[in-house]
């Protein structure tokens, strides 16, 4: 792939000027009478005519400005009600659309000295007393609203001299500029830019939620000016969500808009396109990304026009949507390279880091080491080392916590190889991992490299068999253990190694394990280990792990009358080893829950073994719906149920049930046949 061929696409930035078609202020009825205690404002809207088009895309009650609430506040800034702002009637200028320019009449109170001006934020939830007093920063820039309604906004205040808020808004004509709380994402052109005709397109990987007002947190401040480069004003970590983009029903012409985003090349926003090629033949997919000259991600400002203009053929089409979204962009070839690649290359320089991602254990602050290589091919086409010029610049790719801003880098001429040094930090007592992403990029190549510090995970819950029948083998143990969701990703599959005594894998559930033995790999065992061999179990996933083994021997006598328990160890890489016992029993008992459902465990998709029974209840899907089971424990040899002696105990696991307290039960604890 060649760079002519990257930069026939080019996506430009435009501001939206808040400056277009509005009409004159309306005439109403001035001599209306004000509240004591109130101050009578008018005011006029000025929004640009293509919130036409907006309207009708992203309003779902309709076009332009529904209404208009005034959030008031004291000269120090804190809050002192809200105010439905009303339209007053008149005349319409000609060619200009009614829902949004207009005039507004409100009474505020004679004390406001700062007002905001919101329009179309919905209020279901907004409880005004428990905002009183509240400072403008922590109400207004806190005050979050979703795609779905395209919010306006202008903050006013009162100058030094001002008596009120008729003055501050008679110093701007009584007219303010509402700025878009989103960005408007379109393709130019779409159908006759002679390269591909775009049958539709829409967005992937947007924010689900974006601010109302813009507040920059730096200069603490509302302030905000058309054509500057700008500030983001992004709602809490809590509430970043993302939207996903999906063929049915999404794909059209019309503008595309979204809510402020960083845009971070590690999880990019995308629009797709679909579209027939110039030279005819099947629709395409092409995933395209806002980048500027440099093929870094353009952040998505409130205010702009992101417009995507065709200037050549496209690249890296895809037969379907889904295809599409995982796949290379068209106008950013390599650095859409998987991030587990360690090496990229443009055919002259060549930039590889030595490891895509490292894990380092958080319990205590360090300094560690990462180191990339950075060469250019020679007349003679052999790669050597760049000049220390122009060696890549390093920086974290968002703010992290795994270690300090300060990234330390040094750079051998002689080798290529840049060594980056970084101080980790210690992770609090309830943390078990941080990332941080460092990107490293020379020109149009760039590499990331994952920093992960952990807390060794535990595999709990775990559970095995227990009370197994020790008179007869090829008795079913089943051992159960869970690697947590938070485990990092990167580290899958995870190598498990299961110790066991009396125990072999039961073939039948088709299940297989390899195993290990202190010849063969003598680094998985240790002083403290007394096993001959180990299983090695592979966990593809995270969540619940299930291992199948029948027991091959019978146990050996505790020489008092009963016999010893056996053991199983399960380790792994960051992991605390965990140590389960399973007793034996010299009666043949099972237990059955009656009026249950049963299913072939090898139909249900979730790493059950063949031919074992799974048996299951409908429950209502209803918090606090009571539940019952009628267990019953048998004899084995004759299937009679027998009487469960004082010291036996049933364990119950499941993630959705919990048990209801005496005075819960239907009928009152008299009804109960077992304690919990």
């Amino acid at each position: 792939m060649t760079e002519r061929l990257i930069w026939r696409m080019v996506v430009s930035l435009l501001v939206l000027l808040a400056t277009a078609c509005s009409r004159d202020e309306l005439d109403g009825d001035s001599g209306a009478r004000v509240p004591d205690g109130y101050v009578a404002i008018r005011f006029g809207t000025d929004v640009p005519e293509m919130q036409q088009v907006v309207s009708r895309s992203v309003d779902s009650d309709g076009g332009g400005i529904q209404d208009m609430y005034l959030f008031c506040f004291s000269e120090s800034g804190a809050f002192i009600s809200t105010v439905k702002a009303e339209i007053v009637p008149g005349v319409v200028d000609p060619g200009v659309n009614a829902s949004l320019t207009g005039t507004f009449s409100a009474n505020v109170p004679d004390y406001t000295r700062i007002i905001h001006f919101v329009a179309n934020q919905n209020l279901t939830g907004f409880n005004e007393i428990e905002m009183g007093g509240k400072h403008e920063t922590e109400l207004m820039a806190t005050l979050v609203a979703s795609p779905g309604r395209m919010i306006y906004w202008q903050r006013v205040e009162c100058q030094p001299g001002e008596k009120d808020m008729a003055a501050a808004l008679g110093r701007l004509g009584d007219k303010i500029e509402m700025v878009r709380n989103q960005a408007r994402i379109q393709v130019m052109d779409p159908e006759n830019n002679g390269y591909v005709e775009v049958l539709g397109y829409t967005l992937h990987n947007t924010n689900a939620f974006g601010t109302v007002a813009p507040y920059n947190a730096e200069a603490g401040n509302f302030e905000w000016s058309r054509g500057a480069d700008g500030y983001l004003s992004l709602p809490s970590a809590s509430e970043q969500q993302t939207l996903k983009g999906e063929e049915d029903g999404s794909l059209n012409l019309n503008p595309e808009y979204a809510v402020e985003c960083l845009n971070d090349i590690s999880n990019p926003l995308s629009v797709i396109l679909h579209g027939i090629p110039a030279g005819g033949g099947n629709a395409l997919y092409y995933r395209v990304l806002l980048l500027d000259d440099n093929a870094e991600t353009l952040p998505v400002r409130r205010n702009h026009s992101y417009n995507i203009t065709i200037m050549g053929p496209l690249t890296n089409g895809y037969a379907t949507f889904g295809e599409a979204l995982e796949g290379t962009p068209t106008n950013n070839v390599w650095i859409s390279i998987p991030d587990d690649i360690n090496e990229v290359s443009d055919g002259t320089y060549r930039l590889s880091v030595d490891e895509t991602f490292v894990v380092f254990p958080g319990t205590m602050p360090q300094s560690v080491t990462v180191n990339y290589k950075y060469e250019k091919k020679n007349a003679s086409g052999v790669y050597e080392p760049v000049s220390a010029s122009e060696v890549p610049d390093v920086q974290w790719v968002t703010a992290t916590t795994v270690a300090g801003e300060t990234i330390r880098t040094e750079y051998d001429g002689n080798t290529g190889v840049g060594t980056l040094t970084i101080s980790l930090n210690q992770l609090s007592a309830n943390e078990a991992k941080r990332e941080g992403i460092i990107r490293v990029k020379a020109g149009k190549l760039q590499r990331m490299i994952k920093v992960i510090t952990l807390r060794d995970f535990t595999f709990s819950p775990a559970w095995v068999s227990t009370q197994i029948y020790a008179d007869m083998e090829g008795q079913p143990v089943t051992l159960m253990f869970s690697i947590p969701e938070d485990f990092p990703r990167e580290l899958l599959p995870l190598r498990v190694k299961i110790g066991a005594d009396w125990l072999n894998v039961r073939q039948s559930t088709g299940q297989q394990l390899s195993t290990v033995t202190p010849i063969n790999s003598p680094g998985d065992f240790n002083g403290e280990d007394d096993w001959n061999f180990k299983f090695v179990y592979e966990a593809t996933h995270t969540g619940v792990q299930r291992v199948y083994f029948n027991t091959v021997l019978k146990p050996e006598s505790d020489g008092q009358g009963g016999y010893k328990s056996g053991t199983i160890t399960i380790e792994a890489d960051n992991f605390t080893r965990l140590e389960k016992v399973f007793p034996f029993s010299e009666n043949n008992y099972y237990i059955t829950l009656d009026g249950l459902i049963s299913v072939d465990g090898s139909t249900l998709d979730d790493e059950m073994p063949n031919g074992e029974t799974v048996y299951y209840c409908l429950v209502p899907q209803k918090k606090n719906a009571p539940v019952n089971f009628e267990i019953q424990l048998r004899d084995g040899s004759t299937g009679q149920p027998v009487a469960s002696g004082n010291d036996d105990a049933f364990l119950l696991y499941s993630q959705y049930l919990t048990r209801l307290d005496d005075d819960e039960i239907p009928g009152g604890a008299g009804n109960k046949e077992c304690d919990f």
